[in-house]
C-alpha cells in the first residue's frame, strides 16, 4: 500500500502513472519507468529496455520472440514481422541477424 506513494517535502504523495507529469524518477509508479523529458515537459515513461503495454512497462522482446508491434522489439534495427499471433521480432529489410543482433 505504501509503495504507491513517494515523499515530497514531508508529505506522502501518490505516485504517477505512465504519461503523467513528473519531476523525478521516484515519482513514477512503475518500477521500470523513468521521469523523461525536459523542463516542465517531463512525464513518466518506460525505461529504454521496456515498452508501454496497456499502462505497464514490459520488457522488450528479443529477435525471433513473438510480438504485436514494432516498439516491442528490443533491437533498434528490428521490426515486428508476420501476421497476428504469428508475428516475431525480425531484422528490418536492410539488416541481417548476426549473433543475435541486427547489423
Amino acid at each position: 500500500m505504501y509503495d504507491d506513494y513517494f515523499e515530497s517535502e514531508g508529505v506522502c504523495t501518490l505516485k504517477r502513472g505512465l504519461n503523467d507529469a513528473c519531476l523525478a524518477n521516484e515519482q513514477c509508479a512503475d518500477e521500470n519507468a523513468e521521469c523523461k523529458g525536459t523542463g516542465s515537459e517531463r512525464i513518466c515513461s518506460c525505461s529504454d529496455d521496456y515498452f508501454d503495454s496497456e499502462g505497464v512497462c514490459t520488457l522488450k522482446r528479443g529477435l525471433n520472440d513473438a510480438c504485436l508491434a514494432n516498439e516491442q522489439c528490443a533491437d533498434e534495427n528490428a521490426e515486428c514481422k508476420g501476421t497476428g499471433s504469428e508475428s516475431i521480432c525480425s531484422c528490418s529489410d536492410d539488416y541481417f541477424e548476426s549473433e543475435g543482433v541486427c547489423t
